[in-house]
């Protein structure tokens, strides 16, 4: 059994922005790590304004519950990116977390004071 989940960006910053989804990964030893920039979706040059509205669509294979992280930044191919300090609590960072909720769609926004909202649809 397969579940398909839907990730949609919309920017209202007032300028145009690159994000990038990354598959949360697990902590390493001494809670630091490190997520790479082979991210599975870029989504760039999202306009202002909600009206360019990518969306990344990830299909789950048996029980696995897909978490995912979105960054602003522009980040090149291959390159380790380290999350902020306190990535929990930053602005600059969106925790999506399928666990336990029977939606499948999270639509995430950046406001425009930068701070990202998630709704679970």
């Amino acid at each position: 059994m397969s579940t398909t989940y839907t990730i949609q960006v919309i920017n209202k910053t007032g300028s145009s922005k690159t994000y990038f989804l990354f598959q949360a990964p697990a902590p390493s030893p001494g809670g630091q790590r490190q997520i790479s920039s082979n991210a599975p979706s870029a989504f760039e040059s999202v306009t202002d304004g909600g009206f360019d509205c990518p969306t990344f669509t990830f299909e789950s294979v048996g029980h696995e519950v897909p978490r995912f992280e979105l960054m602003e930044g522009d980040y090149p191919p291959g390159q380790g990116v380290d999350p902020p300090k306190g990535a929990t609590q930053n602005a600059n960072v969106a925790k999506i977390d399928f666990t336990g909720l029977t939606q499948t769609t999270a639509v995430v926004t950046e406001n425009p004071d930068g701070e990202f909202s998630v709704a679970y649809a």
